[in-house]
């Protein structure tokens, strides 16, 4: 197996995480090697853990030996986990906090051509005289509440559907 030559750093990279373990579990694990400043599991849209995440020490020496002690460690039966030095977080450097405040102002300039409100809406059948302005959902919103109902919904009738199906 070759080794990577990183420059140690006090952000962990771990991955191999069993999928049913939660942010608590593995800052127990980490926790006796010194104070965790950050500590996350990352996930899929759907919530479900993607089995890999990042914990952040408050000094090197600690992030070292826990590197040293836990890499490889076998956390479960058939499965160990793998604990690398990561990269400082992107969002936290002046370069990373640059990038995306260059995304951002891309992406209004993007949505700058659609208008910011509907067109009034003409007269309703019946009656000539009003016209109300229609009301126009922002870009970048929640999903309406009838789709994430019928997501949600289906979903877990699927599941049930599998579990009862699963044995025969």
């Amino acid at each position: 197996m070759e080794k990577l030559n990183k420059d140690p750093s006090t952000r962990l990279f771990v991955g191999g995480i069993p999928y049913r373990i939660t942010e608590g579990e593995l800052l127990d694990l980490f926790a006796p090697f010194g104070r965790v400043v950050s500590l996350k599991i990352m996930h899929t849209k759907w919530g479900k853990s993607r089995g890999l995440g990042f914990v952040e020490f408050d000094n090197l020496d600690s992030a070292i030996s826990a590197k040293i002690k836990l890499h490889n460690y076998k956390i479960d039966i058939d499965r160990t986990i793998i604990v690398d030095y990561a990269e400082p977080d992107p969002f936290k450097t002046e370069e990373g906090q640059a990038r995306h405040q260059e995304a951002v102002t891309r992406k209004e300039a993007r949505y700058a051509k659609f208008p910011k409100t509907a067109p009034t809406a003409g007269p309703k059948h019946g009656s000539s005289a009003s016209s109300a302005p229609f009301k126009r959902k922002p870009v970048f919103g929640k999903t309406r509440q009838s789709t994430y109902d019928s997501r949600t919904h289906h979903s877990k009738v699927g599941s049930k559907f599998a579990k009862r199906t699963r044995g025969k």
